[in-house]
C-alpha cells in the first residue's frame, strides 16, 4: 500500500508540474497578444490602416486657464460694421394708413425718422460697351477715322474688369480655371471657356515687370532691421537641390539653387547688402559676412 501512495503522490506532481507549464505557456501567450493590440503605426512598423481599429487616445490640451474674458480684448482693434455719413443710396419709409382708427396717411409730413443702413453689393452684371470709331472727311478730302481706346482690339471681347476678376481668382485665390468660368458665370452671367481664363490670367502675368519686381523686393529685404535666412533640401526634375529662403514679416525671396553653400548665398543677392541682424541655423556660410551687425541662432 505504501508503494501505490507513493506512485499516486508522484503522478499528481507530474500533474502539477503540467498544469503550471500550461499556465506559463498561456500567460506568456496573452502578454504576447496583449503587446501585439498595443502596437500601431506610431510605435511599429504596422502601417496607419490598422489605427482605424484603435480607439484614439484622448488629447490633453496644454493650454492653461488665464483670466481673460472670451471676446476681443481691450486694445484690439474690432471690425465692427460702421455707420457711414454719406450712403449710396436712400429708401424712404412711410406708414400708409394709421395702425388705430386706420386713416390714409399718404399726404402727411413727416414727424421724423429713424435710420438704418445695410450693407450689400448691387446685383452683378455684365455691361456690354460698344465703341463706335466714326470716320470724318476732311475739308482737304482726307477721311479720318477715330483711333480705339488702349485695349480695344477686336470686334468682340472681354474688358479689363472680367479679365482682372479671372485673373485673380485663378491665381491668387488658386481656384481652379474650370471653377473660375462658372463662378463668373453665375454671378455675372457672362460664359467664358477654360481657355479663356488661363489666357486672361497669362496676359495678366505678362504685364508685370517679374524680374523689375525680385530686385525691388531683394533691395526691401537687404534695407530691412531683421532677416531670416535658411535652406532645405528639394528635388527638381528627379535631382537633389537647395531652396533658399530670405525673408522678413512682410516679404519674402526663394530661390532653387543645386548648391548649398556661398555660390547660392551669393546668387540670391541679399546678404552681401545686408547690414542689420540675421537668424540663421548656424550655417557656416552665413558667418562669411562681415557687414553682418549681429547673428542670432
Amino acid at each position: 500500500r505504501l508503494d501505490a501512495a507513493e506512485e499516486r503522490a508522484e503522478r499528481a506532481e507530474a500533474r502539477a508540474v503540467k498544469a503550471e507549464a500550461r499556465a506559463a505557456k498561456a500567460e506568456a501567450r496573452v502578454a504576447e497578444l496583449e503587446a501585439r493590440l498595443r502596437k500601431d503605426s506610431s510605435n511599429s512598423s504596422k502601417p496607419s490602416s490598422i489605427d482605424q481599429f484603435k480607439k484614439p487616445a484622448k488629447k490633453r490640451s496644454l493650454r492653461r486657464k488665464s483670466n481673460r474674458k472670451p471676446g476681443g480684448q481691450a486694445g484690439h482693434e474690432g471690425r465692427t460694421l460702421q455707420r457711414v455719413a454719406v450712403p449710396d443710396r436712400v429708401v424712404d419709409h412711410f406708414p400708409a394708413a394709421c395702425g388705430v382708427c386706420e386713416a390714409d396717411l399718404s399726404d402727411i409730413d413727416s414727424l421724423g425718422f429713424e435710420s438704418r443702413q445695410m450693407f450689400d453689393i448691387p446685383d452683378p452684371r455684365t455691361e456690354v460697351i460698344e465703341h463706335r470709331l466714326h470716320s470724318l472727311r476732311c475739308e482737304c478730302g482726307n477721311r479720318e477715322k477715330a483711333q480705339a481706346p488702349e485695349g480695344v482690339v477686336a470686334p468682340v471681347q472681354y474688358g479689363p474688369k472680367v479679365s482682372a476678376l479671372a485673373a485673380y481668382l485663378y491665381e491668387v485665390q488658386f481656384v481652379a480655371k474650370e471653377r473660375v468660368a462658372e463662378t463668373i458665370e453665375a454671378v455675372t452671367g457672362t460664359r467664358m471657356s477654360t481657355a479663356t481664363v488661363e489666357a486672361m490670367a497669362s496676359r495678366a502675368a505678362e504685364k508685370i515687370s517679374l524680374s523689375e519686381f525680385i530686385e525691388r523686393v531683394r533691395a526691401y529685404l537687404a534695407e530691412g532691421e531683421v532677416l531670416f535666412v535658411d535652406e532645405t533640401g528639394i528635388r527638381v526634375a528627379g535631382t537633389l537641390a537647395w531652396l533658399h529662403s530670405a525673408s522678413n514679416e512682410t516679404a519674402a525671396v526663394f530661390l532653387a539653387h543645386p548648391k548649398r553653400g556661398k555660390d547660392a548665398i551669393a546668387a540670391m543677392d541679399i546678404l552681401p547688402h545686408f547690414t542689420g541682424v540675421m537668424h540663421h541655423d548656424c550655417w557656416a556660410p552665413y558667418d562669411a559676412y562681415a557687414n553682418i551687425v549681429a547673428h542670432q541662432l
